[in-house]
């Protein structure tokens, strides 16, 4: 069995003995490609786009102001969006890990927000998945790396589908401590595509490996008090001010 993806339990000791490390990448030329459907025009439109065009430099502003208040040299930043469908979301996350990944970053896209927006119907048949990595975490097993995007963005990994797995039981479970110092460990860059703000999930959640939030969102369509509301969250949580993107 490839050791990629083989999952073997190990005794508690042996866990406390090792800690997980990170495979290196193999490149499987038999490996299906990501199925992008209608973000792989995206995909391609975020690895060409010239520096100095109005969308690019949208998102570098938007970055720049993201790191200039944050001091640490490793970046986690989660995007969210209002409870209604045509905020942009799935183009604010992915442009924003593109963008970083052409500057050179190593970076990860952890797409977590299911079904409910583009890259998560798109993204939930990645190899590892998610659940993968959590697995062999829990079993003490190395870690089976991320398959980059596309050819175009070499730079940017990305990761999807929870499986048995919830952003609630992460929470609880302390899984989720152990997964965000795999990944810092590896990425310098990691952007969380989270669910829409409502019910069944919260910000406090991913408090303790969130350094930023992005909302994006539209005119007209997400409403004041979803935005108050987030804002009061995240500034509890010490992570603000809430970065907004307004897609039109």
């Amino acid at each position: 069995m490839d050791d990629t993806r083989a999952i073997v339990s190990r005794p508690p000791d042996a866990i406390a003995a090792s800690r997980p490390r990170w495979l290196y990448r193999r490149l499987d030329a038999a490996a299906s490609p990501h199925s992008l459907g209608r973000l792989r025009p995206l995909v391609r439109h975020i690895a060409a786009e010239p520096e100095d065009s109005r969308l690019f430099a949208r998102y570098a502003r938007m970055a720049q102001q993201i790191k200039g208040e944050h001091p640490g040299d490793t970046l986690a930043v989660g995007v969210t969006t209002a409870p209604t469908r045509g905020n942009g979301h799935s183009a604010t996350a992915l442009a924003l890990a593109g963008l970083w990944a052409r500057w050179e970053y190593s970076t990860l896209l952890v797409e977590v927000g299911g079904r409910c927006c583009e890259t998560g119907r798109r993204l939930n048949r990645t190899v590892p998945r998610i659940a993968d990595l959590l697995t062999a975490i829990e079993c003490g097993q190395h870690l089976p790396m991320p398959q980059p995007i596309s050819p175009n963005l070499p730079n940017l990994d990305v990761l999807a589908d929870l499986g048995r797995f919830s952003l609630p039981r992460l929470a609880d479970s302390g899984l989720l401590r152990d997964f965000n110092a795999a990944l810092r460990e590896r990425y310098q860059r990691i952007v969380w595509s989270l669910p829409a703000v409502g019910p069944g999930w919260s910000v406090a959640m991913l408090g303790e490996v969130l350094d930023r939030i992005v909302l994006s969102m539209r005119p007209g369509r997400t409403d004041r008090r979803t935005v108050e509301s987030l804002a009061t969250e995240v500034a509890d949580l010490n992570l603000h001010p809430v970065q907004l993107i307004w897609h039109r």
